[in-house]
């Protein structure tokens, strides 16, 4: 009988799952809870394993703020934040926040206070942003949205990149735009100028499995596929479909853990800066008797400033060919 035994202190859990070869995986997840900054509270509350995931409210009218655990596989890291942005004084309209983890993530948002467009002598303009403390870092503060269609056409127009969004005007900006929100979270790069802008969203939070910047990599899901493959993936199915962060808070390889973290304007206390746990999880399988041992990769970094927490996954993705019923035992440790 199949058993998932855990030496660690995570959570774990076990999930079957088919590449797009159809070959049959055992994915297990292990899932840690560490203090940012330690304390003398005892031991921090262990997160469970996830599969869904989990949304600030409606999951089709809003942004993701966990990320669920279900995946075959991640090629890198995703790192994303549960957090609000601190303004650094008091009165301050406008200021960056930002996020560095080792030598290859480096992300900068502009915080922007509220606004709204208004219209003067037939061109769009955005009102004076107003002083901010605290903002939070959600999607919904950030550029996209929808808008009825123009031209008394039924229905309506969405950014793709970002439907529960703020500031999208679409193709034909209507006057019912006037006195709308613009975003309070843009990226300095590129700054919302007009209703026909279409900077990239701006964000630092989990990606939803149908906005473009994952649904680009799931392969094609056309009538042929339908007919001849499903439910089998596409075999154009790219496993960066399930890097759950935004693609520049998506690391090249796995860290390892011990990478220096800074956050600027992004805690309570205004700047922090800590260290990844360092921990090494290996997963012992036994299937009809045969061991094999296989080393979990860090695929997952969630930061929870506002909670003092930062949740490591680790995840180890095992062939098991027409097998996955006869495991025996996978047995989770951490490695000396």
């Amino acid at each position: 009988m199949l058993r998932l035994v855990n030496k660690t202190p995570f959570a774990t859990a076990l999930m079957p799952a088919l590449n797009k070869e159809g070959v049959d995986h055992a994915v297990v997840v292990v899932k840690g809870t560490f203090p940012i900054v330690p304390d003398s509270s005892g031991e921090v509350e262990q997160r469970p394993v996830a599969w869904p995931d989990a949304h600030y409210g409606a999951p089709d009218k809003s942004s993701v703020k966990y990320a669920g655990d279900a995946a075959l596989r991640k090629p890198g890291t995703d790192v994303y934040l549960v957090a609000c942005a601190h303004a650094p004084r008091s009165g301050v309209a406008v200021f960056d926040a930002s996020i560095e983890v080792g030598s290859t993530v480096r992300k900068t948002v502009r915080v922007i206070g509220d606004r709204v467009w208004y219209r003067v002598l037939g061109s769009w303009k955005a009102t004076e942003p107003r002083p901010v403390e605290r903002v939070p870092v959600l999607y919904e503060r950030a550029f996209g949205g929808w808008t009825p269609t123009g031209g008394g056409a039924p229905g309506s127009d969405f950014e793709p990149r970002n439907p529960v969004g703020v500031g999208y005007g679409g193709p034909n900006p209507p006057e019912s735009l006037e006195g709308k929100p613009l975003p309070n979270i843009e990226d300095p790069r590129q700054p919302l100028g007009s209703p026909w802008d279409r900077p990239e969203p701006a964000g630092l939070g989990a990606i939803a499995p149908w906005w473009a910047q994952r649904y680009r990599w799931a392969g094609t899901l056309d009538e042929a596929w339908q007919a001849e493959r499903c439910p089998l993936l596409p075999l154009d199915f790219d496993e960066r479909y399930f890097q759950v962060a935004p693609p520049d808070l998506v690391t090249p390889k796995h860290l390892t853990g011990g990478e220096p973290v800074r956050l600027t304007n992004l805690d309570p206390k205004g700047s922090e800066v800590f260290t990844l746990p360092r921990r090494q999880v290996r997963i012992t399988a036994r299937i009809r008797g045969s061991e094999s041992v296989h080393d979990a990769a860090l695929d997952t970094v969630c930061i929870e400033p506002e909670e003092n927490r930062v949740v490591l996954a680790w995840r180890a993705t095992i062939p098991c060919p027409g097998e996955f019923l006869l495991i025996d035992v996978l047995k989770v440790e951490e490695a000396n």
